[in-house]
């Protein structure tokens, strides 16, 4: 496994939120970084998920990212 992407894995994996959508986010390629900056329909239509669970991810990474 590469550092880089040791690193992006333990950083969507630090998320609190279900594995199961942790496993979407990496097999999608996204990182905290990426995530913020990306709004919530357009994450929900990338991953195929609801807007309101997209929310959950992005108050997550926000949350993450300030501590």
């Amino acid at each position: 496994m590469d550092l880089q992407f040791g690193r992006h894995l333990s950083n969507i994996q630090a998320l609190p939120i279900a594995d199961g959508l942790k496993d979407v986010l990496i097999n999608q390629g996204f990182t905290i970084s990426r995530i913020l900056q990306t709004k919530p329909n357009d994450l929900a239509a990338m991953l195929g998920i609801e807007e309101y669970v997209a929310k959950i991810i992005l108050n997550a990474a926000e949350r993450h990212n300030y501590k």
